[in-house]
C-alpha cells in the first residue's frame, strides 16, 4: 500500500500559509509513505535560495526523494532547491517506509525558507500527521480454531496433518 501526504508550501515577504492534506488517512506498518512537498512563493519579490527540512518522526525512515535532499537520521534537507519567481511552485517528493512495528500518530514536520533580493528571509512550516495501523494478524489454525467453528479448507488440511502426526506418533 502507497501513502500519500500533501503538504503544500505557500512562501510570502508579507504572509505565509501551509496546507495540509493526507490520502490515504491510515497506512499500515511497513508501507511505503510518500510526501508531496508543493511550495510556492506568493509574496512579491523573488526568492532565492528556496531551502527545505523535513524532520522524520521516529518510527519513518529515508527512502528517496526527486530534488537530492542530504538525509541524516530523522532530518532530510534541500539546501537549494532553486530560485522561485513570484508565484512561481516547485515540489518534492519524499518517499519514506514506515517500520515494521511503529503503530500510532506520527508527526512529521516540514519547514521551508526563502530568501528575498533584499531584507529578510521568510520561513513557513507545517506538520503532517500519520495514523499508522497495525498489519492485520495472520490467524494460527489449530484444534481450537476447529471447534470454535472455523471449518475452511485450510483449517482442515491442518487438522487433517494434526490428527495423522498423531496417530504415527500413537503408532511408533
Amino acid at each position: 500500500m502507497v501513502s500519500l501526504v500533501f503538504i503544500f508550501a505557500l512562501i510570502s515577504t508579507s504572509m505565509s500559509s501551509l496546507d495540509v492534506t493526507m490520502v490515504p488517512a491510515h497506512p499500515t506498518s511497513g508501507d511505503i509513505a510518500t510526501f508531496i512537498i508543493d511550495i510556492t512563493n506568493t509574496g512579491e519579490t523573488p526568492l532565492d535560495p528556496v531551502t527545505a527540512q523535513d524532520i522524520l518522526p521516529v518510527g519513518l525512515s529515508y527512502v528517496s526523494d526527486n530534488r537530492s535532499g542530504l538525509a541524516q537520521g530523522q532530518k532530510v534537507t534541500w539546501s537549494n532547491i532553486g530560485r522561485l519567481e513570484i508565484g512561481a511552485s516547485t515540489q518534492i517528493k519524499l518517499v519514506t517506509r514506515i517500520g515494521p512495528c511503529t503503530t500510532g500518530r506520527l508527526e512529521n514536520f516540514v519547514t521551508v525558507t526563502g530568501t528575498p533580493p533584499t531584507g529578510y528571509s521568510v520561513m513557513d512550516y507545517d506538520t503532517a500527521d500519520l495514523f499508522v495501523n497495525a498489519p492485520p494478524k495472520k490467524r494460527a489454525v489449530n484444534e481450537e480454531s476447529l471447534v470454535m467453528g472455523d471449518l475452511s479448507a485450510s483449517a482442515l488440511n491442518s487438522a487433517s496433518a494434526i490428527n495423522n502426526r498423531r496417530i504415527r506418533s500413537m503408532q511408533g
